[in-house]
């Protein structure tokens, strides 16, 4: 990891310390290994040789090179070295909800767990965090030292009070204008219609779209009691009720959301998967990289 900065403040930096460690164990200990990339493949014109590193399909040694160094070499082809992750991230105030930890906590996570993946495959990867609107939007690069300098956006980016998912997705679809993979980490919660639209603006560039929508297992069984007061994260305001009467129609609603959700993804060939904060990173990525087979 790069040097600490002067400029950051102690808990900061301890913060993005561990949060690069979290996603370095997960990856180096579960993921890479275990998986080929889930996002290239190898196309038939060949580029360079890159150095084997664990996890690497061992079909793509080139023997001949291993017989006069004695070292391991991967015939790397033109897909390969062209591969860029796009990864756009949610910080908005509904994302600090959080039962057990707050989703946002959980995003970061996941996203620095998949940027250090993609490093470690040496592709390119970049990262767009927003909340109201684009905060910030970190070109590709396939240094390792990125990852650190990810952490620290994600650590300093302060909440905002409300979120316009849609118009945002279209701002980044503007923005992206090579073709990879779009990796959307949010809990969607916005106009339907608007979200779908985003997501549509991204695809009409040919991108390689997913969608992680991170959700808290009380949003999805509300298991209240009593009477409650409820605080609009988003300036939705103060509403004190007993859950017990509105339990049914809650759930009807979010779940109707969320199907309607991962249906337009669907129609969309975008790849949806829902994930909550209560399962370990490590293991929502390997459901995803065996789906991504």
């Amino acid at each position: 990891m790069a040097e600490r900065s002067r400029y950051i403040e102690p808990e900061v930096y301890n913060r993005v310390r561990n949060l690069v460690l979290r996603a370095r164990s997960i990856v180096e200990g579960t993921i890479v290994g275990q998986h080929r990339s889930p996002y290239h493949g190898f196309s038939v014109e060949f580029r360079q040789h890159r150095e084997y590193a664990p996890g690497d399909d061992l079909r793509y040694i080139d023997w001949k090179v291993f017989g006069r160094t004695d070292r391991y070499f991967l015939k790397q082809y033109e897909q390969e070295t062209n591969f860029i992750g796009h990864i756009l991230v949610d910080l908005s105030e509904s994302m600090r909800y959080g039962s057990q930890q707050p989703k946002a906590e959980y995003a970061k996570l996941l996203a620095a767990t998949l940027t250090y993946l993609i490093l470690t495959q040496r592709d390119s990867v970049a990262v767009g965090v927003f909340t109201d609107r684009v905060v910030d939007y970190i070109p590709p690069s396939a240094s390792p030292a990125h990852l650190h300098h990810i952490c620290h956006v994600f650590e300093t980016t302060p909440p905002a009070e409300k979120t316009d998912v849609g118009a945002i997705l279209s701002e980044f679809a503007s923005r992206i204008r090579r073709r990879g993979v779009v990796l959307v980490i949010s809990d969607f919660f916005d106009d339907l219609d608007k979200v779908l639209n985003g997501l549509q603006y991204l695809k009409f560039n040919r991108h390689d779209l997913i969608a992680f929508q991170i959700l808290d297992e009380f949003e999805q069984t509300f298991p209240f009691r009593g009477l409650i007061r409820f605080d609009g994260m988003e300036n939705e305001g103060i509403f004190r009720t007993q859950p017990e009467r509105i339990r049914r129609s809650y759930l009807e609603m979010f779940g109707r959301f969320c199907q309607d959700l991962k249906v337009g993804c669907q129609h969309m060939n975008v790849d949806y998967q829902q994930v909550l904060t209560t399962r370990p990173v490590d293991a929502a990525l390997h459901e995803f990289l065996a789906r991504r087979q």
